[in-house]
């Protein structure tokens, strides 16, 4: 969860919240409830409720500024800052960017980053706020899972010469890494297109507001919305099977020599 409401619509499926909360210097702390009490917070989670809760901003100016630099040419920055603009009013706004080859070098980078803010006003009597906030996150992770090796039929694996399993990758690196598969349905002028540089994708645009009033004797009343665009982009390079090298299914070397 994200300040209280789910990060994405129930009943998506092969889709993680992982990938549209990315955690920076916006969020100030987070909350969590284990066990058999987590479903009456949030559908769908038996195991574990997490709520991210951001940043809004305090009664003086605060800022941040963070650089991140490290093995695999991984590069970021995080901004973050806010405070009074006056009385009754506060804002918060940050978020990061980040880029970098990660574990494996696979021809292109994991980059990404997001934007985010919020601006709080307060009742008169200090009794309630209205919070207004929005949310960009354009984010993308490339996963190409499969190594490539070589079965030896005696219950073991070893690795392919010439083949570098710290850089190499089993798809084409041509046009973009990208890759036209005719469509099923008996129309073969139909194609789906997949950029494997584009991996894991999320892309999402959300605002909304928050009100609370405390009504006295303990009550308070509170109401959150939001409105969410969400783009959910899954291109990977995924090995699902094993295949006999065979005359008719040659294995080459990347000089091109067969094996």
């Amino acid at each position: 969860m994200e300040d209280g409401l789910p990060v994405v619509p129930t009943g998506l499926r092969y889709f993680s919240p992982d990938q549209s909360l990315k955690f920076d210097q916006t969020i100030e702390r987070v909350e969590a409830i284990r066990g058999g009490s987590a479903p009456i917070i949030l559908n769908n989670s038996p195991g574990l409720v997490v709520n991210n809760i951001s940043k809004t901003g305090g009664a003086e100016f605060e800022g941040l500024a963070k650089l991140e630099y490290a093995s695999q040419e991984l590069g970021r920055i995080d901004l973050n800052f806010g405070g009074p603009i006056n009385s009754f009013w506060r804002y918060n706004i940050g978020g990061f960017f980040r880029r970098g080859n990660d574990q494996r070098d696979i021809g292109f980078p994991n980059s990404g980053g997001q934007v985010k803010g919020n601006i709080t006003h307060f009742f008169n009597n200090y009794n309630g706020f209205i919070r207004f906030y929005g949310k960009y996150l354009n984010d993308k992770v490339g996963w190409l899972v499969p190594g490539v090796y070589r079965y030896t039929g005696e219950g073991e694996f070893e690795s392919i010469p010439q083949f570098n399993l710290d850089d190499a990758v089993s798809n084409t690196r041509d046009r973009k890494y990208q890759v036209v598969i005719p469509a099923f349905n008996g129309k073969p002028e139909e194609k789906f297109n997949f950029d494997l540089e584009d991996g894991m994708k999320a892309e999402i645009g959300n605002g909304g507001f928050e009100f609370e009033y405390n009504l006295g004797n303990d009550w308070i009343l509170n109401n959150k919305f939001r409105y969410e665009y969400l783009f959910n982009g899954q291109d990977y390079d995924l090995l699902v099977g094993l295949m006999e090298i065979t005359p008719q299914a040659p294995l080459f070397y990347l000089d091109g020599t067969p094996y």
